[in-house]
Protein backbone atom coordinates (compact mmCIF):
# COMPACT_ATOMS: atom_id res chain seq x y z
CA UNK A 1 0.00 0.00 0.00
CA UNK A 2 2.68 2.45 0.81
CA UNK A 3 4.19 1.56 -2.31
CA UNK A 4 1.13 2.51 -4.39
CA UNK A 5 1.20 6.13 -3.01
CA UNK A 6 4.66 6.95 -2.91
CA UNK A 7 4.00 6.12 -6.85
CA UNK A 8 0.79 7.68 -6.70
CA UNK A 9 2.16 11.12 -5.08
CA UNK A 10 5.39 10.98 -7.52
CA UNK A 11 3.47 10.34 -10.65
CA UNK A 12 0.11 12.53 -10.05
CA UNK A 13 -0.90 15.24 -12.75
CA UNK A 14 -3.85 17.66 -12.27
CA UNK A 15 -6.86 16.75 -14.68
CA UNK A 16 -6.90 18.54 -17.65
CA UNK A 17 -10.95 17.99 -18.12
CA UNK A 18 -13.88 19.06 -15.91
CA UNK A 19 -16.61 16.67 -14.97
CA UNK A 20 -20.18 17.81 -14.91
CA UNK A 21 -23.33 16.19 -15.32
CA UNK A 22 -26.07 17.25 -18.26
CA UNK A 23 -28.52 19.38 -16.00
CA UNK A 24 -25.14 21.35 -14.67
CA UNK A 25 -23.82 21.47 -18.62
CA UNK A 26 -26.70 23.59 -20.11
CA UNK A 27 -26.75 26.83 -19.32
CA UNK A 28 -30.42 28.13 -19.46
CA UNK A 29 -30.82 32.50 -20.41
CA UNK A 30 -34.21 33.32 -19.45
CA UNK A 31 -33.70 36.13 -21.76
CA UNK A 32 -33.80 34.43 -25.00
CA UNK A 33 -37.31 33.22 -26.32
CA UNK A 34 -37.89 29.41 -26.61
CA UNK A 35 -36.34 27.93 -30.13
CA UNK A 36 -38.07 25.35 -32.21
CA UNK A 37 -36.86 21.71 -32.62
CA UNK A 38 -37.91 18.35 -34.69
CA UNK A 39 -36.75 15.57 -32.59
CA UNK A 40 -36.42 12.14 -34.63
CA UNK A 41 -36.03 8.68 -33.26
CA UNK A 42 -35.20 5.59 -35.39
CA UNK A 43 -35.88 2.32 -34.35
CA UNK A 44 -32.36 1.33 -33.68
CA UNK A 45 -32.13 4.04 -31.02
CA UNK A 46 -30.91 6.60 -32.51
CA UNK A 47 -31.79 9.98 -31.40
CA UNK A 48 -30.91 13.61 -32.64
CA UNK A 49 -32.45 17.55 -32.57
CA UNK A 50 -32.92 19.49 -35.72
CA UNK A 51 -33.38 23.01 -36.69
CA UNK A 52 -36.64 23.22 -38.31
CA UNK A 53 -34.80 25.92 -40.66
CA UNK A 54 -33.32 22.98 -42.10
CA UNK A 55 -36.31 22.27 -44.08
CA UNK A 56 -36.37 25.58 -46.06
CA UNK A 57 -37.52 26.01 -49.53
CA UNK A 58 -35.13 24.51 -51.92
CA UNK A 59 -36.67 25.28 -55.72
CA UNK A 60 -35.55 21.46 -56.60
CA UNK A 61 -39.27 21.03 -58.00
CA UNK A 62 -40.80 18.78 -55.78
CA UNK A 63 -37.50 16.93 -54.78
CA UNK A 64 -37.77 17.29 -51.26
CA UNK A 65 -34.76 16.43 -48.22
CA UNK A 66 -33.89 13.72 -46.41
CA UNK A 67 -35.13 13.88 -43.21
CA UNK A 68 -32.61 12.04 -41.76
CA UNK A 69 -29.49 9.73 -42.54
CA UNK A 70 -29.93 5.99 -41.63
CA UNK A 71 -28.11 3.09 -40.84
CA UNK A 72 -29.02 -0.38 -43.23
CA UNK A 73 -31.82 -2.00 -41.93
CA UNK A 74 -32.74 1.34 -39.67
CA UNK A 75 -35.76 3.12 -39.86
CA UNK A 76 -37.45 6.12 -38.87
CA UNK A 77 -39.93 5.64 -36.02
CA UNK A 78 -40.97 9.16 -34.71
CA UNK A 79 -40.44 12.42 -35.59
CA UNK A 80 -42.02 15.30 -33.52
CA UNK A 81 -42.22 19.18 -32.69
CA UNK A 82 -40.41 20.68 -29.57
CA UNK A 83 -38.98 23.62 -27.98
CA UNK A 84 -35.67 23.85 -26.51
CA UNK A 85 -36.77 24.38 -23.13
CA UNK A 86 -38.81 21.83 -22.95
CA UNK A 87 -38.44 17.91 -21.04
CA UNK A 88 -38.14 14.85 -23.20
CA UNK A 89 -40.01 11.74 -21.55
CA UNK A 90 -38.61 8.59 -22.91
CA UNK A 91 -40.39 5.21 -22.33
CA UNK A 92 -38.56 2.14 -22.28
CA UNK A 93 -39.66 -1.57 -23.63
CA UNK A 94 -39.92 -2.47 -19.88
CA UNK A 95 -42.08 -0.15 -18.41
CA UNK A 96 -39.31 2.62 -17.41
CA UNK A 97 -39.57 6.52 -18.09
CA UNK A 98 -36.70 8.72 -17.77
CA UNK A 99 -36.49 12.40 -18.69
CA UNK A 100 -34.11 14.63 -20.10
CA UNK A 101 -34.03 18.25 -21.18
CA UNK A 102 -34.49 18.49 -24.45
CA UNK A 103 -31.25 20.88 -24.73
CA UNK A 104 -29.22 17.86 -23.46
CA UNK A 105 -30.25 16.03 -27.08
CA UNK A 106 -27.27 17.48 -29.25
CA UNK A 107 -28.28 19.57 -31.69
CA UNK A 108 -27.77 17.62 -35.39
CA UNK A 109 -27.54 18.17 -38.94
CA UNK A 110 -29.65 16.05 -41.47
CA UNK A 111 -26.86 14.14 -42.76
CA UNK A 112 -25.86 13.24 -39.47
CA UNK A 113 -27.09 9.76 -38.05
CA UNK A 114 -27.93 11.07 -34.68
CA UNK A 115 -26.38 9.71 -30.97
CA UNK A 116 -27.79 6.48 -29.56
CA UNK A 117 -30.44 7.07 -27.18
CA UNK A 118 -28.73 5.05 -24.34
CA UNK A 119 -25.78 6.96 -24.09
CA UNK A 120 -27.94 9.82 -22.80
CA UNK A 121 -30.28 7.45 -20.59
CA UNK A 122 -28.22 5.89 -17.97
CA UNK A 123 -30.74 3.67 -16.34
CA UNK A 124 -31.86 2.06 -19.81
CA UNK A 125 -28.28 1.68 -20.76
CA UNK A 126 -27.55 -0.52 -17.95
CA UNK A 127 -30.82 -2.63 -17.87
CA UNK A 128 -30.44 -3.00 -21.66
CA UNK A 129 -33.87 -1.83 -22.26
CA UNK A 130 -35.07 0.04 -25.77
CA UNK A 131 -36.45 3.53 -26.18
CA UNK A 132 -40.31 3.06 -27.59
CA UNK A 133 -41.61 6.11 -27.13
CA UNK A 134 -40.50 9.79 -26.50
CA UNK A 135 -42.56 12.71 -25.76
CA UNK A 136 -42.06 16.49 -25.27
CA UNK A 137 -43.82 18.00 -22.18
CA UNK A 138 -43.49 21.63 -21.38
CA UNK A 139 -45.45 21.24 -18.33
CA UNK A 140 -43.38 20.81 -14.61
CA UNK A 141 -44.54 19.26 -11.18
CA UNK A 142 -45.89 22.36 -10.29
CA UNK A 143 -48.05 22.91 -13.57
CA UNK A 144 -49.56 19.29 -12.98
CA UNK A 145 -52.65 19.11 -10.62
CA UNK A 146 -53.53 15.78 -8.79
CA UNK A 147 -56.27 14.40 -11.19
CA UNK A 148 -54.17 14.39 -14.37
CA UNK A 149 -52.93 11.21 -15.94
CA UNK A 150 -50.86 10.09 -18.83
CA UNK A 151 -52.54 6.79 -20.42
CA UNK A 152 -50.45 4.82 -22.53
CA UNK A 153 -51.05 2.21 -24.70
CA UNK A 154 -48.61 -1.29 -25.43
CA UNK A 155 -48.30 -3.31 -28.71
CA UNK A 156 -50.34 -6.24 -27.02
CA UNK A 157 -53.42 -3.77 -25.73
CA UNK A 158 -52.42 -3.57 -22.22
CA UNK A 159 -53.28 -0.26 -21.09
CA UNK A 160 -51.33 2.13 -18.31
CA UNK A 161 -52.72 4.85 -16.53
CA UNK A 162 -50.00 6.87 -14.34
CA UNK A 163 -50.20 10.09 -12.56
CA UNK A 164 -48.81 12.68 -14.38
CA UNK A 165 -47.19 14.33 -11.15
CA UNK A 166 -45.61 11.54 -10.18
CA UNK A 167 -44.33 11.51 -13.89
CA UNK A 168 -42.80 14.51 -13.95
CA UNK A 169 -41.05 13.66 -10.45
CA UNK A 170 -37.67 15.85 -9.52
CA UNK A 171 -35.68 11.92 -10.18
CA UNK A 172 -36.56 11.37 -13.82
CA UNK A 173 -36.38 7.97 -13.80
CA UNK A 174 -39.56 6.02 -12.82
CA UNK A 175 -41.06 2.85 -13.43
CA UNK A 176 -44.54 2.44 -14.94
CA UNK A 177 -46.93 -0.25 -13.73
Amino acid sequence: VEEAQAAKEAFVRPRKTSLESISESIIQNDDEPPKDNIMTLSSRGYVKRICPKSFDLQHRRTRGKRMSKLRGGDELNLAMHCKDTDQILFFSDRGRLQKIPAKAIPQSELNTIGVPVTSLLSTFAKRNQNVTAMLATSMTVNDVSDDQVIVMLTNQGKVSVAAAKALLGQKGKNVIK
